[in-house]
This record gives C-alpha cells, sequence and structure tokens, in this order.
C-alpha cells in the first residue's frame, strides 16, 4: 500500500491526486484507492482530487480539531455548485457551503464536499447540462454516486501522523441539496432490489434513453458497506423515470423499483416545486418498510436551508440530530 502524506496548515490549500495503479473495480464504477492519506497537523481546510473512472474530482475536506477516530459527512452540492463566484480556481467554497462546513466541524465531523460537476467541464448545471447528451456527464443517479462512493473509500484511508484511522469507518454519513439530493438517494439505492433484465433508461422531453444512449446503472456499494445514513435536502423523486416511472401515479406501488439501504431523512420545504413527488416517494417507501423519516416546513420553498429563517435553523439542527443519531455520536 502507498501512502500520500499531507501536510496540513491554516488557511492553506493544498492539492493531493489519489489514485490508484494496482486498482481493483466493481461494475467497473471506480478506481478503489489503496492508498493511505497521512496528515500530519491540525487543518482548517484542503482540496484532495480523487480519481474517478480517470476523472480528477475535487473534494473539499475540512477535519475538526478533535481527539480520536470521527465520524465523517459527505456533502453533495445542487445545481449552483459549490465554489465561490461559481469559480473553481477561487478554491473557496461558497456562502451556503461554507456554512454547512462549518457546522459540520463544529459538531465534530469530518466534511467532504464533493464536486459533482467540474469533472465534466462545467462549474453548475444549467443550460445545456440540463439535457441529454450532456446531464449525462453529470447526472445525480449515476454519475454523482460514483463521486460519492470514491469520496467514501477516501474518507477510510485517512491516516493521522501515527498511523490510526482519523475517519471510523463504518460512521460515514452522505447528504444532499437538490440535484445533490436526488444524488444521495441514488447513492443510498439498494441495487440487489434491481429485478432481474431490468432496462435502465430516463425520459426527457418525451423522448427515452437507454444504456446506447449514455444512461448508465447505478453505482454499486462498496464490498466494505456504503454509508451510515443520508439526508435528502429538497430533492426531486422522478428522476426522468429511472426508478420505474411516477412514484405519484396509480400504479407507483408495482412499477417503483427504488428503496433506500441506509436510513434516510427527507427534509420537505412546503413551497417546493419539488415536493409533491417527493412527498409520494416518501410515503411509497414507508408503505414498503423502507427506514425513512420525514420533516416538512410550511411557509418555505426550494433552497430554503439557506434563507436565514426560523426553519432554515430548525432544518438544519435536525439534520445535525439525525446525523449525530445514526454516526454513534449521541445515545
Amino acid at each position: 500500500m502507498k501512502s500520500i502524506q499531507i501536510h496540513f496548515y491554516s488557511k492553506l490549500i493544498l492539492i493531493a491526486i489519489l489514485s490508484s495503479l494496482n486498482s481493483c473495480q466493481k461494475g467497473d464504477d471506480f478506481q478503489e484507492i489503496d492508498e493511505e492519506v497521512i496528515i500530519h497537523a491540525a487543518t482548517t481546510d484542503t482540496i484532495i482530487q480523487i480519481v474517478v473512472e480517470g476523472k480528477q474530482v475535487p473534494v473539499f475536506l475540512s477535519i475538526p480539531k478533535a481527539e480520536g477516530q470521527l465520524p465523517a459527512v459527505v456533502v453533495k452540492h445542487g445545481s449552483g455548485g459549490m465554489w465561490k463566484h461559481d469559480n473553481p480556481k477561487t478554491k473557496k467554497l461558497s456562502r451556503q457551503f461554507q456554512e454547512w462546513k462549518e457546522i459540520l466541524t463544529q459538531n465534530g465531523f469530518v466534511c467532504a464536499v464533493v464536486d459533482g460537476y467540474t469533472p465534466a467541464g462545467t462549474a453548475e448545471r444549467t443550460g445545456k447540462w440540463k439535457k441529454p447528451p450532456y446531464a449525462f456527464k453529470i447526472s445525480s443517479e449515476f454519475v454523482r454516486p460514483r463521486y460519492a462512493y470514491g469520496t467514501l473509500r477516501m474518507l477510510r484511508n485517512l491516516k493521522n501522523h501515527a498511523g490510526s484511522n482519523i475517519v471510523r469507518s463504518k460512521d460515514i454519513g452522505i447528504i444532499g441539496f437538490s440535484h445533490g439530493g436526488n444524488t444521495t438517494a441514488a447513492t443510498l439505492f439498494d441495487t440487489d432490489l434491481t429485478p432481474q433484465d431490468w432496462n435502465w433508461t430516463q425520459s426527457y422531453d418525451g423522448k427515452e434513453y437507454g444504456i446506447s444512449n449514455g444512461v448508465r446503472e447505478p453505482a454499486q456499494r462498496p464490498e466494505e458497506g456504503g454509508f451510515a445514513c443520508g439526508v435528502v435536502n429538497y430533492g426531486g423523486a422522478i428522476a426522468h423515470g429511472y426508478w420505474g416511472g411516477d412514484p405519484c401515479s396509480d400504479n407507483a406501488n408495482e412499477k417503483i423499483i427504488y428503496g433506500n439501504y441506509a436510513p434516510v431523512l427527507y427534509q420537505l420545504p412546503e413551497n417546493d416545486y419539488l415536493a409533491e413527488s417527493t412527498l409520494c416517494m416518501f410515503q411509497l417507501l414507508k408503505k414498503k418498510g423502507f427506514p425513512v423519516e420525514m420533516e416538512i416546513y410550511n411557509n418555505v420553498g426550494h433552497g430554503f436551508d439557506d434563507d436565514g429563517l426560523p426553519p432554515s435553523e430548525e432544518a438544519r439542527t435536525k439534520t445535525i440530530n439525525f446525523l449525530k443519531l445514526h454516526l454513534h455520536e449521541i445515545d
């Protein structure tokens, strides 16, 4: 096993490219990192570039100053991206994710914000990136979950100067916002639920696309296990039919194949344009016995966690409490 040593200094951003020359793959999803990332000093922030299917994926990493092994949270941004001024060259997070980074680290979590767009050549999901073929390059259903699992493996390889793991390997959660909320749900899909001979398709503007057109199968969980829990903030659930159709349709109970392998908290603003499909999916999952919870926030809409309103603070608190419960930070 190779080691990469990273020295962290206050307010200094360093980049280490993590790839595996002798990697093994499962389902041709991502490269398995078999290198240790050794941290020699206390950190504020740093950027690590993981390599997933040959693409460099920036991960903004922040580690709280604390003793012992820590829980961690992977953060998936929405359509606006994660960088200040929509510019990855700033190497600074946007205000929303700077705040989330601070909230998570102040509560004792290692925070890893994953860039789901710049590996494809864009900083945000807008214009042509909302439709095929470009939409498939940043897909929340089958591309960004692969980045999430690559980040999960990186976190499991973080070590301190004494050679001890920094992150508790079983206590890693994932949270996402809007398009990143879709990503969070897709990452937590239990692929064992996929019917035999299932055809993975998506529909845009009445046209169906399949594997031959750029649609891919879902990402596979690493053999050592997936995420412990997830929080979906104002994401949608139709996924262009990826899970079998519209969760609000009359035959959704038979058609929808989606199910989550880990507990999920859905944070739903009442006035969100995506609320209906998310509520239908939640009710469907609850009826089938999957581990899901939902909080509904009145008189707020899409992106409400960043509005500075009372529901915003309430949602943030409930997210942290959910993470602490499932990542074993509270009894």
